[in-house]
């Protein structure tokens, strides 16, 4: 029997293959100390730059984390 994976394609590498996934991998970064302590992806076309209040281990509480890509 022939399994059909056509559904799952695209899910490995997030870049544009499959059907139409346009996602990127991001890192999180604290507001308050600059510490990167999350990697996340998101969809690239017509989204704005995300912002969530995360835990930050270096301030040892929750603190806004903000978008930044990794150079």
């Amino acid at each position: 029997m022939k399994q059909n994976f056509r559904s799952l394609e695209g899910f490995g590498s997030f870049l544009n293959r499959g059907e139409g996934f346009m996602r990127e991998y991001v890192w999180l970064e604290c507001s308050v100390c600059g510490s990167r302590n999350y990697r996340t992806h998101k969809e690239t076309r017509g989204a704005d730059r995300l912002e969530l209040k995360k835990y930050c281990r270096k301030e040892r509480k929750h603190t806004p984390h903000k978008e930044s890509r990794k150079k």
